[in-house]
């Protein structure tokens, strides 16, 4: 502590404070008294117990939207809830989705997996693979394998590899353009007096001008 004073100006020596030992764990060091220094990339944790802490994925709950404001990150990201309509999500790593994506934005630096659908995106995109429950008249590409596990439908979508609809060649595709590097794998193409639907296979959509 400091030197202080009394009413009559005299010195009053300060006790001699406590040291505190705050542990730090991953992430982080203490290059001096009560200095930290972040070591990664990650949301910092402050626990009584464990001391401070780089958490290298962000997790955030509940849904993104409006109200909460938009998501960048550096690292990994997990969602808890759905991606709404004019929301943007930009996420260097992998992103998990464990709601759906509706009307939002979703930019993501390694594979994206959407526990729920995708409906009214007007653009997905990962470099790695993306995997979703359907599509629903939405803009959807990735570098990667596309599977999504019921149907795609009023759809753009596009992968540089492949795109998997169903797992047991039940998987529909109605309307929209799909544009496929490798292959298309799915059991039923185009319906009925539904809409056009375009598939082109072979094509790298990332050699095109515009999906």
């Amino acid at each position: 502590g400091k030197l202080g004073k009394d009413v009559l100006g005299n010195d009053i020596a300060a006790d001699a404070g406590e040291t505190m030992d705050i542990p730090v764990g991953e992430g982080v060091e203490q290059r001096s008294d009560g200095r930290f220094y972040a070591t990664q990339v990650g949301v910092p944790l402050i626990d009584t117990a464990a001391g401070i802490s780089l958490q290298s994925t962000l997790t955030h709950s509940g849904d993104v939207n409006l109200s909460t404001g938009n998501i960048e990150f550096s690292g990994d990201a997990v969602i808890k809830g759905a991606v709404e309509s004019g929301a943007y999500v930009f996420v260097k790593g992998n992103l998990t989705v464990e709601g759906g994506i509706r009307g939002g934005e979703v930019i993501c630096g390694g594979d994206l997996i959407v526990n729920g659908g995708i409906v009214a995106a007007r653009n997905v995109f990962a470099k790695g693979e993306i995997k979703a429950e359907f599509l629903d008249n939405s803009k959807v590409s990735s570098n990667g394998a596309i599977l999504i596990r019921k149907s795609i439908m009023s759809s753009r979508v596009a992968s540089g590899t492949t795109i998997q609809v169903g797992e047991n060649n039940d998987g529909k595709v109605i309307g929209g353009l799909i544009i496929a590097r490798e292959a298309l794998q799915c059991g039923h193409i185009g319906a009925p007096r539904a809409v056009t639907t375009e598939i082109e296979v072979g094509a790298d959509w990332r050699m095109q001008v515009t999906l």
